[in-house]
């Protein structure tokens, strides 16, 4: 079971398991953000557990560090639409290269999009220019706070 864990600000940070919420909740660093509770079985007995949980400090960590580059954290990072046409892609999701590999590109998120099955394969090694695309909105390196807001609100 995944329960998601707020900032002080009610902001997500990440999923936690029931075992760490408990362990937080024992510690006093965690409190319940709503009231949307779920059962849970126990041997002693059916339990209600909340959803959310809120810290009851700020942590600032999350807003700066930086997550490693996946390709699901791309797709996750364009919201699962293709750069150059729009089309939602969460069915057959691609990357694609801005600058391809064949002509030195990297794996980066400054170098890599979510496209679409048809616009990856009509692009292939070329350049922008030479096939007359133009991205929607620029790759940036997302932060783990970014990620976290993008991976909730789906």
């Amino acid at each position: 079971m995944k329960l998601i864990l707020l900032n002080a600000d009610n902001s997500p940070i990440k999923y936690i398991s029931l075992r760490k919420a408990l362990s937080l909740k024992r510690r006093r660093k965690i409190t319940p953000a709503t009231e949307d509770y779920i059962p849970v079985k126990t041997v002693s007995g059916d339990v209600h557990i909340c959803k959310k949980w809120r810290l009851n400090e700020f942590q600032k960590y999350y807003y700066t560090k930086r997550v490693p580059f996946r390709k699901k954290h791309v797709w996750v990072r364009d919201k699962w639409k293709c750069a150059y046409c729009g089309e939602n892609v969460k069915q057959k999701p691609t990357i694609d290269h801005i600058i391809p590999r064949s002509k030195g590109g990297r794996s980066t998120y400054d170098n890599v999009v979510t496209a679409c099955e048809k616009c990856n394969t009509h692009k292939g090694n070329m350049s922008l220019k030479e096939v007359g695309y133009k991205l929607r909105k620029q790759p940036t390196h997302p932060t783990l706070s970014e990620m976290l807001k993008a991976q909730f609100s789906e």
